[in-house]
């Protein structure tokens, strides 16, 4: 799938800095995102972050960032994702990786990465995508976002309604109710 003329891909600057490798998608403008690593613009100059935002994971990052002492600032991420119309977790990762175990810097048990993963998916209606490798991730990241705008473009509703009760902006805690937060 080519990407159309005029579409832009978004990257946000905290995924492009020198810290971080993020996909070398082109035509791109980096930017700060509200949430999220990778959205996309129209040909029109249309910014579609509310409609479709791709969260981008390594198999470290998912175990270090996400399980453990990080966690809930995941979830407040998680909760804030549940507010676009189509929301992606992609983790460069197979489902085989996960259960696998035996994770660099983690003890983490492998029934809890895979639990966690269940669950939020769930509980937030993010879908979560394990592409095996980072090039799998970056492809299917750009046939995602290319997609959105070509969807977008014909007058389909992408995605679902927003999950905007998981969320209340001036509460610290994202809107998270306490059994989430658990």
């Amino acid at each position: 799938m080519a990407t159309p003329p005029g579409v832009t891909f978004l990257c946000d600057s905290n995924e492009m800095s020198s810290t971080h490798l993020g996909y070398d998608l082109e035509p791109r403008r980096v930017k700060k995102l509200h949430v999220g690593d990778y959205s996309v613009e129209t040909p029109e100059g249309l910014s579609l972050e509310e409609v479709i935002v791709i969260e981008r994971k390594s198999l470290v990052n998912l175990l270090g960032d996400t399980c453990g002492e990080n966690r809930d600032r995941w979830q407040r991420c998680l909760a804030r994702l549940a507010q676009v119309r189509y929301p992606a977790l992609i983790v460069e990762a197979s489902w085989h990786d996960l259960l696998q175990g035996g994770y660099e810097h983690t003890r983490l048990d492998p029934r809890a990465a895979t639990g966690s993963l269940l669950a939020w998916s769930m509980r937030f209606g993010v879908p979560v995508w394990l592409v095996g490798t980072r090039a799998e991730g970056m492809e299917l990241t750009r046939r995602l976002l290319v997609k959105a705008a070509i969807e977008h473009a014909e007058g389909a509703q992408i995605g679902r309604e927003p999950r905007r009760e998981l969320v209340l902006h001036d509460d610290p805690t994202g809107g998270l109710p306490p059994e989430v937060g658990g």
